[in-house]
């Protein structure tokens, strides 16, 4: 999808940066401004983000406000909880699945799901990082934490590079 919308910022790569980060944190684009949630951000505080200055952040509202594809898909964005940091205060378990080439493999996400079903460990959520690069990693926060035994299957599933425990 991000190959997609870049294509409509590849001729501003610093519009292409504001824009990256706007779809990174789910900051949702409206005529009124960026907002988090129903939290308005301010231009500036992006801007001051990604290092740059409110005017990059204010043309790339704008390319994204008078065009209707990327209007619709920047208005729906929602941020979302990444708990993995926080899990182990949790007691939950966290696993990174590190993939490969093979991200659109269907059943990958299914296989490795069945795995940890099996020790019947229940998963609270799944986060896919970064499916833009040439490994993707696929972090896993379960209920309770995980079973060493069930590493080495998951190794073993096709297309899984590495498999690490927090």
């Amino acid at each position: 999808m991000w190959k997609e919308i870049s294509e409509y910022f590849k001729r501003y790569p610093a519009q292409e940066k504001v824009a990256d980060l706007l779809m990174e944190y789910g900051l949702k684009v409206k005529p009124e401004g960026i907002f988090c949630g129903e939290i308005k951000i301010p231009e500036q505080a992006v801007a001051d983000a990604i290092k740059g200055d409110r005017r990059m952040v204010s043309a790339t509202v704008n390319t994204i406000l008078r065009n209707p594809k990327l209007s619709r898909i920047f208005s729906k964005l929602l941020p979302t909880a990444h708990l993995k940091d926080i899990a182990p205060d949790l007691g939950w378990g966290v696993l990174d699945v590190a993939i490969g080439s093979e991200t659109d493999r269907p059943g990958l996400l299914a296989n490795i799901v069945d795995i940890i079903s099996t020790f019947n460990v229940n998963i609270k959520q799944v986060v896919v990082e970064d499916v833009e690069t040439p490994v993707v990693h696929v972090v896993i926060i379960t209920e309770t934490p995980i079973p060493g035994d069930s590493l080495h299957k998951i190794r073993a599933v096709k297309g899984v590079k590495s498999v690490t425990l927090y």
